[in-house]
């Protein structure tokens, strides 16, 4: 009997020593602050492809190298005009695993639909 005893006390010890590492498993990871240059010209966007981590929130420093273009994310109400020659700054929160498209918003030409890229969350 005195051996179960000190088998309960010595399970429910270990037990009290690792909850305070319980939540840690399953804790959300801080996001960093990650900055992307983007350059933009008819009909690409350079890099066309990012990848992130969940929990990162992601700001574009767009410059377009040629005419105006636009930069919207799908599925947000983000939508930024581009003008040649002035920087513009966005910032993409990456909530979840999955990819975010963008695309050009402002018509550039024949080939403007096919003008998008996308951020890869991980």
């Amino acid at each position: 009997m005195r051996g179960l005893a000190v088998g309960v006390v010595a399970s429910l010890g270990l037990a009290a020593g690792l909850l305070p590492f319980a939540g840690a498993a399953v804790a959300p990871r801080a996001g960093r602050e990650v900055e992307i240059p983007l350059t933009v010209r008819k009909f690409e966007f350079s890099p066309p492809r990012i990848s992130v981590e969940s929990g990162d929130r992601v700001t574009f420093r767009i410059r377009s190298l040629d005419i105006t273009h636009g930069f919207a994310v799908e599925g947000t109400d983000i939508d930024a005009t581009v003008l040649p020659g002035r920087e513009v700054r966005v910032t993409v929160p990456a909530t979840r695993a999955g990819k975010i498209r963008y695309r050009c918003s402002v018509t550039c030409g024949p080939l403007h639909p096919f003008m998008v890229g996308e951020i890869v969350v991980r």
